[in-house]
């Protein structure tokens, strides 16, 4: 699809791209020059292709993933939480509900890269959760979101 702008009224324009991942090919962005209240653009293309940028979502959410299992689970059961390429240290495991209110908390420390953690559920009524585990000395966060039953 090739779109064309003429911005002849001096307003601005707006142009939202969709994705949809299966039907994405290249996309090409280009801007002819243009002068404005003493600026001068220049010519500009920009190419993303499909597989890049499929690749790169893939690898990230592969390499630095969170899996919270059994999902469903029973109130007041235990979970194991695995995460992927963890740095090791210490990490703070939260549950909260879907509007941020912490349920629970608790720190545990990371000695291996792939660990899997076992964590309580405390009796809490059926419903959806996240659960979010941040390492306290690098700061990243990872939240996953389990289904009480």
């Amino acid at each position: 699809m090739k779109k064309s702008i003429s911005n002849n009224t001096g307003s601005a324009n707006e142009i939202v791209l969709k994705v949809e991942p299966k039907a994405l090919t290249d996309v090409v962005v280009t801007a002819m020059g243009y002068t404005r209240k003493g600026l001068v653009m220049g010519y500009s293309i920009t190419r993303v292709r499909k597989d890049s940028v499929l690749n790169k979502v893939k690898s990230f959410f592969i390499n630095d993933s969170l899996q919270v299992y059994p999902n469903p689970a029973k109130s007041g059961s235990v979970i194991k939480i695995e995460i992927k390429n963890v740095e090791t240290g210490e990490m703070q495991i939260e549950l909260l509900n879907l509007q941020g209110q912490l349920i629970s908390s608790s720190v545990t420390n990371m000695f291996e890269k792939n660990p899997i953690i076992t964590y309580q559920l405390p009796n809490i009524i059926a419903g959806s959760y996240l659960v979010r585990i941040t390492n306290r000395n690098s700061g990243k966060t990872q939240t996953e979101k389990i289904i009480v039953q």
